[in-house]
């Protein structure tokens, strides 16, 4: 099933760098003509369309970089999400990143799963939680390999929103692919931890 995800991810990647953004770099390029051939005072419109364009390009973007993710995870799935998050932030966010060795022997499928939880968890922390600081850490006890994520954001109540959130939601569901589950703890004005708890599986 995680296999069949990732082909149809990838498969919606190729459609969005094929098809969508080369339309949109078009409408982008002719309204740049028609702004070139209107009178200024009459230009504002095409100028608001111009800059919904660089939005809609800019989107696109990062919606391909989420899609995407590295062949060969397993064995460097950190690294993978370490440079995933510094190319979407940068230095802008403090992200530490502490893993045992014995974390990188996940199968295929459940090294996805972790590069695509933490990614994914950093991002909501950064996106909704404001957080400016996040620990990753990643041990192994009694076969078990638990990944956490903690953040210093504002948190929220799991309760009111597990159900409705799609990010949270998503991230559940992959764990529970990969054979895991997803742990979340917050409240409001506290801060954040997710972690993604995995039996040790050989490689599939």
């Amino acid at each position: 099933m995680s296999r069949l995800i990732e082909d149809e991810r990838t498969q919606i990647g190729h459609d969005i760098h094929d098809e969508l953004l080369p339309l949109i770099f078009a409408a982008r390029s002719a309204t740049e003509h028609l702004i070139d051939d209107t009178e200024p005072s009459r230009a504002a419109p095409l100028r608001q369309i111009a800059e919904w364009l660089d939005q809609a390009m800019q989107y696109g973007r990062t919606l391909l970089g989420q899609i995407e993710s590295p062949f060969g995870l397993s064995g460097n799935w950190p690294l993978a999400a370490r440079n995933r998050v510094h190319l979407l932030y940068g230095d802008a966010v403090h992200v530490e990143w502490q893993v045992d060795q014995g974390c990188l022997a996940l199968s295929d499928v459940q090294a996805t799963a972790a590069y695509r939880i933490v990614v994914e968890a950093i991002r909501n922390a950064i996106g909704h939680g404001k957080a400016t600081h996040i620990a990753v850490t990643a041990n192994t006890q009694d076969s078990t390999v638990t990944i956490r994520i903690v953040d210093n954001g504002c948190g929220f109540c799991p309760d009111d929103v597990v159900g409705d959130h799609f990010g949270l939601r998503i991230m559940t569901r992959r764990a529970e692919l990969a054979g895991g589950k997803l742990i979340v703890e917050s409240a409001p004005n506290q801060s954040t931890t997710i972690r993604f708890v995995i039996p040790m599986a050989d490689k599939i």
